[in-house]
């Protein structure tokens, strides 16, 4: 089948055929366009819903062999033949001498087209051209020669696709040659230019026998577009939707049928078709309508089963006026169908016209023999004769009256049944013992139930022994209903019921700590599989036991999948730790098998981020099993003094459940399996998929928590260092610090990845976000450093600035919005988190580091003064630290050299005054004097006094030249020691002072 065709068959809407229509020239559509408006209502505003499929994959055959060698690009075409006969094209380039006539062609079909009356079907005409063409084709199959005929009829098509005639005869050449796909594809787009519905009819019958029902159920819906009147389509639709399980559609198809053909509405022979359909879905209101009418047809028309007219059809039994009662009894429409069941008997037995019997309440008319009914005063009522009832409406009789709360009548009708044989009577006993249930009549109940129970040829189902169980614990008979309910328990462990009812007689009979063992067993199962609902009933999915079956057996596959792959992960890690040959491949393919399915599995990328809070007490109804569990729970509790007042009093009111596996496997697995095997893409140069799952993964339900995270984001910081994504490195130390409130390490360690590599690390370090969050973090740790009122979110985990004075008030609000942004844009503050955390310690005395960092960006920003102002604060923190000496020399250094400095000398001087002290403080190691007097060096290379440097410099590579001549890897020590930039340095104070000869003297430290 060719694209085209397969675009067409999932079309929904009946407007699809608005592009393969155009082919009817003029207005010859507004014929059918008009008639499909007027059948499109259906009773009770319906739509035609039946004329619009659903979105679905189609399945069908490709073209065949033949057709596939067709296939061969012909130029522009016109938007026609795209649309109508894109997968029909010519084998090879036609002859000059053929086409020659048709170069007027185009000119001919852009003519005006003159307006049809309405409701007349313009006959297309072809061009002369185009006919003469299609005789050379007509003559070419006549003379058998089909190659040069498919060729020809194909040249018409692409000039004038509305040819109908070209279509057929391109189909019969197909057919002679054998080939039935093709032939058939040309039929199908024929219909289209033909618009015929019994064309459309004969194609929907091919498409059936093949199978093809998305297919047919298209060329029927067009058939109905042409003839809405056609009760055999609409018929032959219905039906597939049942096949299909498609309810709505089958519903509103047959709702159609009775608009369009007034005699379905009377033969009960065709809705019994759709009985099962309105008994099973909850559409039986449409079906009691629909049969009650055909119910008060037969009976206005009929005088009994037997009277038959030549011109009307009586189709009505027994098995008819059930179906009426059954369904009006699912509706709850309880006197309709008492009053069906009694006239429906009676009419059956030609009986209409006794209508004395429609005024009285009871149902005398159908008494049992030997019932005597009494007055109210006492006397012997009136006999006015008794009649035979079919055991089926007599049990239906007694439900509705047990229904209607008439218990007297019921009881009547009752006792009756209960004279029947059990054995061929199972489903009647089984529906009015549960019947009795409803009504609260134990004794009774019991006495129908242990009709079927004491039957040896009965098995015993669950279904009967729990009712047998439930009438034994309403008459306290304690011994009897545990000995049932265990049975059920034992036979079915997953029925909830039993259980909680057997705890309840455990409970009468003192027994109460077993009791709570099964009602928190009951409560435990219910919340794990999710089964705590409110009162809103069960959702659409849980309703579909096919699909939670499907759901469950797929789990169940994916688990035992991927314990599978584990254990090949864990026999690839033992090889690759022995040198096992191609260890590592095995750990690479079970691994990302692994990580794909983890990252593809829905539920472990939920908002709630795997976890879920549940309502202890929720507004349920008090038949909803979860509230009997609760409160028998609760009552227990109390019965055994394990309540706990003040506990109940400050706990939640929800229990917060926390997803912590998946598919078998617990976070510390995936965790380390997922680490492992980024670290491996890592080795392997594929840092950016490993990036890429890094920061996928840290989102998953299963590793919602701090130690996961943590190490997640280290390694995320670890693969953006490799792929040199700066920006990534920023996010995720952000990150940590955010978590590691009053720790400086998360900052150090993204100075250290960011230090030394180039302008775009730069551009992130100078960011002005981070320098907000720098900034408001010291401003935290100075009020607790100092003893200020702060404000602690356990969600969160972070203390937080509390509004002092209005002037600080709006500042305040600032930061903290950036900081609730900050969290939230991180994953805080959502239901995943919501679980208090232990309170961080306030720090006692002021952060040097902090103060540094937020320097160092106002060094990097050349605010030297603000720089100086926070490395103060630092050095009085920490007065022997090398490090802030050097900065605090820095930052002197660069405000002399401003132009706004107000004592150029001066500033200098306290410059060189701390750079000695930095000196005092470093290591008398080698390499640590290296560093001093590079830095020494660069000092004065900065303030512009370069004999000095020059000194400095030159001590620097005299020391690293006698470290190389004293090591075995002297290349390793020039690498990683400052002998590139020194030497660097000095080349471009030597070229400034025009001594070549030195320059390339220290160009030899340069050398790759």
């Amino acid at each position: 089948m060719t694209n085209l065709e397969e675009d067409i068959f999932m079309e929904e809407d009946p407007q699809e055929s608005e592009s393969v229509d155009s082919m009817n020239s003029g207005d010859s559509n507004s014929d059918h366009s008009e008639t499909g408006d007027e059948s499109s209502s259906l009773e009770d505003n319906d739509s035609d819903a039946y004329m619009q499929d659903e979105e679905e994959e189609v399945v069908v055959a490709g073209p065949s062999r033949r057709s596939k060698r067709l296939e061969v690009d012909t130029g522009e075409d016109d938007e026609v033949f795209d649309q109508m006969a894109g997968g029909v094209t010519l084998p090879h380039p036609p002859k000059e001498s053929e086409v020659s006539d048709l170069d007027g062609l185009n000119k001919d079909l852009s003519g005006p087209i003159k307006r049809l009356t309405k409701n007349t079907k313009r006959k297309h005409r072809p061009s002369r051209q185009v006919q003469q063409v299609l005789g050379q084709g007509n003559i070419a199959y006549i003379d058998g020669r089909h190659d040069d005929a498919i060729r020809l009829f194909l040249e018409v098509i692409r000039h004038d696709p509305h040819v109908f005639s070209a279509w057929t005869s391109l189909a019969s050449c197909y057919d002679e040659l054998g080939d039935e796909e093709a032939a058939r594809q040309m039929r199908f787009f024929a219909a289209h230019v033909e618009n015929e519905a019994e064309t459309w009819r004969e194609l929907a019958a091919q498409f059936k026998e093949r199978d093809q029902i998305p297919q047919c159920l298209y060329c029927l819906r067009k058939a109905l577009q042409v003839d809405p009147d056609d009760v055999g389509s609409l018929w032959e639709i219905s039906a597939l939707y049942r096949e299909q399980n498609k309810i709505s559609k089958a519903v509103e198809a047959f709702k159609k049928i009775l608009k369009t053909h007034s005699p379905t509405t009377y033969n009960f022979d065709l809705l019994m078709e759709f009985f099962p359909l309105f008994t099973e879905t909850t559409h039986h209101d449409i079906g009691a309508q629909a049969f009650q009418r055909a119910f008060e047809w037969h009976y206005d028309h009929f005088d009994g089963p037997e009277e038959v007219y030549s011109d009307l059809a009586n189709t009505m039994r027994l098995e008819h006026v059930i179906a009426v009662g059954d369904l009006l009894m699912l509706g709850d429409q309880l006197e309709e169908a008492l009053l069906v069941i009694r006239r429906g008997q009676r009419w059956l037995q030609n009986r209409k016209d006794e209508r004395q019997f429609d005024a009285l309440d009871d149902d005398r008319e159908y008494d049992p023999p030997g019932v005597q009914r009494l007055t109210e005063s006492g006397e012997q009522a009136e006999d006015l004769g008794t009649h035979p009832l079919d055991v089926n409406l007599r049990q239906r009789l007694a439900l509705l009256r047990l229904r209607l709360g008439d218990d007297d009548e019921a009881m009547l009708h009752v006792d009756h049944i209960l004279e029947w044989d059990v054995e061929l009577n199972q489903t009647l006993f089984m529906e009015l013992g549960e019947a009795l249930l409803k009504r609260e009549m134990w004794e009774k109940a019991l006495e129908v139930l242990a009709e079927l129970q004491s039957n040896d040829n009965i098995p015993d189902s669950p279904a009967l022994i729990y009712a047998l169980g439930q009438c034994y614990y309403r008459l306290q008979d304690h011994a009897a209903a545990e000995e049932a309910l265990r049975w059920v328990i034992s036979v079915d462990d997953n029925h909830i019921e039993a259980k909680l009812l057997l705890a309840n007689v455990l409970e009468d009979t003192g027994k109460k700590a077993e009791a709570l063992e099964i009602v928190t067993k009951v409560l435990r199962g219910r919340i794990t599989r999710g089964e705590v609902r409110t009162g809103r009933g069960p959702s659409k999915g849980d309703r579909s036991a096919e699909g939670m079956f499907t759901r469950r057996m797929l789990e169940e596959e994916m688990h035992s999948l991927m314990q599978s792959l584990w254990k090949d992960v864990q026999a690839a890690e033992e090889g690759i730790a022995n040198g096992e040959v191609g260890a590592l491949d095995k750990f690479v393919y079970a691994a990302e098998t692994m990580v794909e399915n983890f990252r593809v599995a829905r539920n472990n990328f939920g908002k709630n981020r795997g976890v879920v809070r549940v309502r202890k007490y929720p507004k349920q109804r008090k038949n909803d099993l979860t509230t009997q569990a609760q409160e028998l729970q609760e009552r227990l509790e109390r019965e055994m003094g394990l309540d706990d007042d003040d506990e109940q009093q400050d706990s939640s009111a929800y229990v917060i459940l926390r997803s912590t596996d998946l598919y078998g496997l617990g976070y510390e697995e995936w965790l380390a399996l997922v680490i492992k095997y980024c670290c491996v893409l890592m080795v392997k140069s594929e840092e950016e998929f490993a990036l890429d799952i890094l920061e996928h993964v840290v989102w998953s339900g299963v590793f919602n928590n701090r130690r996961c995270e943590i190490a997640l984001r280290l390694t995320t910081v670890a693969a953006a260092m490799r792929a040199k994504a700066y920006d990534k490195i920023y996010d995720n130390c952000k990150r940590l610090a955010q978590l590691h409130q009053f720790r400086i390490e998360p900052l150090q360690l993204m100075l250290a990845c960011l230090g030394g590599k180039g302008l775009r690390a730069a551009v992130v370090w100078q960011g002005s976000i981070l320098q907000r969050f720098v900034h408001r973090e010291l401003r935290i740790w100075d009020d607790a450093a100092h003893g200020l009122r702060l404000h602690y979110n356990p969600i969160w985990g972070r203390w937080a600035q509390s509004v002092k004075n209005e002037m600080e008030e709006e500042l305040v609000e600032v930061e903290k919005d950036q900081e609730e942004m900050d969290l939230e844009f991180d994953g805080e503050g959502i239901l995943g988190n919501e679980q208090p955390q232990e309170e961080v310690p306030r720090p006692t005395k002021p952060s040097p580091g902090l103060n540094v960092l937020y320097g160092q960006h106002m060094l990097s920003a050349k605010s030297y003064q603000s720089a100086l102002y926070y490395f103060m604060r630092a050095y009085q923190v920490d007065q022997y630290n090398p490090f802030i000496c050097l900065l605090i020399a820095q930052a002197f250094f660069g405000r002399s050299m401003n132009r706004q400095s107000d004592n150029r000398n001066f500033q200098m001087a306290q410059g060189l005054a701390f750079l000695t002290k930095y000196r005092e403080l470093s290591l008398k190691d080698p390499i640590s004097q290296e560093e001093v007097e590079y830095n020494f060096g660069r000092a004065f290379h900065g303030i512009g006094i370069p004999h000095l440097a020059i000194v400095h410099y030159e001590r620097v590579l005299d020391s690293i030249k006698k470290r190389m001549e004293q090591s075995d890897d002297p290349e390793g020590i020039r690498k990683d020691s400052f002998a590139m930039e020194s030497a660097h340095n000095l080349m471009l104070l030597y070229t400034s002072s025009g001594n070549i000869k030195l320059v390339k003297d220290k160009s030899i430290w340069m050398a790759i």
